[in-house]
């Protein structure tokens, strides 16, 4: 039950920044790392939203209509692999719009000391 909550709560939190606080969580924990346009931050933040939901809801309703076995299979090896896939589909529904930023060349090209 402790997971059903905390997926949803992040569900919650999610939108609720979005809507509420005008601030996109998704885009403030990766905007390091990525450049995208607004409205792919905008889908990303509620593409994992409704992933949290729907992963809260799933997991009670294995919970309640399954055996307990099947319901650990499903949280050790069922909810991992949808995590998995759906890392995967955002990868490839966005692929024109993923770039990385570069580093600094400090990083890219270490300077060599001659002797």
């Amino acid at each position: 039950m402790e997971t059903d909550c905390a997926l949803l709560l992040f569900a919650v939190v999610l939108i609720t920044s979005a809507l509420v606080f005008k601030k996109n969580l998704i885009k403030a924990m990766m905007e390091k790392q990525l450049t995208v346009p607004e409205p792919v931050w905008n889908r990303l933040n509620l593409s994992w939203a409704g992933f949290f939901t729907f992963m809260g809801f799933l997991n009670l309703y294995v919970a309640f209509n399954y055996s307990t076995e099947a319901w650990v299979n499903f949280k050790l090896f069922g909810s991992m692999g949808l995590m998995f896939g759906f890392v995967i589909a955002q990868v490839c529904c966005f692929p024109n719009t993923y770039k990385k930023r570069k580093q600094s060349s400090v990083l890219l090209h270490p300077r060599r000391r001659h002797t």
